[in-house]
C-alpha cells in the first residue's frame, strides 16, 4: 500500500482478511478472549489463516491475564501480540517478535521499550507509533509511523460491508 505500517484488529471473516492481505496490511489481529464478540472458534480462525500470506498474525486477549496471554502464544502460531493499556506490565514478560501496546494519556512511556509499537487515537512523538481505530479522522498526521483499524462484523455468511476500511485505505494510499 505505502510505507506506513498498517494493523487491522478484530478480523472475523475470511473476506475481510483476504481484502486486508490484498491491500498489503502488515498485521492482522485476532481476538482470543472467548467472551468477546470478536472471538473466533479455532476452526474459523484456521480457515482464515490458511488463506493468508504476507500479513503477520497477531493475537489479543482483552482482559486476559499474563498466563492466558502466554498460553495463547504457546498454542497458536502468532507473530506477535497486541496488549491493552491495562496489560502494559505484561509487555516485557512476553517474548514475541512483534509487540503492540494500546496506550492512553496515563501510560508511562518511559517503561515502554523502543521495540514496542504503541497505538492511540492521538499522535505522540515516538518512532513506532500507530494512530488507531478512528475512521473519521485518522489521517491528520502524515508523519505517523502507521495506522491501526478495527475490522467489522460479517453481516451474513459471505457478505461483509467494510466500506470504512476501504475508504481509509484509499486515503492512506494518497498520503
Amino acid at each position: 500500500m505505502n510505507n506506513k505500517t498498517i494493523l487491522v484488529r478484530d478480523i472475523t471473516s475470511l473476506s475481510e482478511a483476504r481484502y486486508c492481505a490484498g491491500m498489503l496490511v502488515d498485521f492482522i489481529c485476532f481476538e482470543f478472549n472467548p467472551n468477546s464478540e470478536n472471538y473466533l472458534l479455532d476452526s474459523k480462525r484456521t480457515e482464515i489463516t490458511e488463506w493468508l500470506s504476507g500479513a503477520k498474525l497477531l493475537g489479543t486477549f482483552r482482559n486476559g491475564s499474563l498466563s492466558e496471554i502466554k498460553t495463547t502464544l504457546e498454542n497458536y502460531r502468532l507473530d506477535g501480540f497486541l496488549f491493552e493499556n491495562e496489560q502494559a506490565n505484561y509487555v516485557n514478560a512476553i517474548l514475541t517478535d512483534h509487540k503492540f501496546l494500546e496506550i492512553d494519556s496515563n501510560t508511562d512511556l518511559k517503561r515502554v521499550s523502543d521495540d514496542v509499537y504503541t497505538l492511540s487515537n492521538t499522535m505522540i512523538d515516538r518512532e513506532k507509533h500507530l494512530l488507531g481505530y478512528d475512521f473519521s479522522n485518522p489521517f491528520n498526521s502524515p508523519n505517523s509511523h502507521g495506522f491501526a483499524f478495527n475490522g467489522s462484523q460479517e453481516q451474513r455468511p459471505g457478505y461483509n460491508a467494510y466500506d470504512d476500511l476501504m475508504d481509509a485505505f484509499e486515503v492512506i494510499e494518497n498520503i
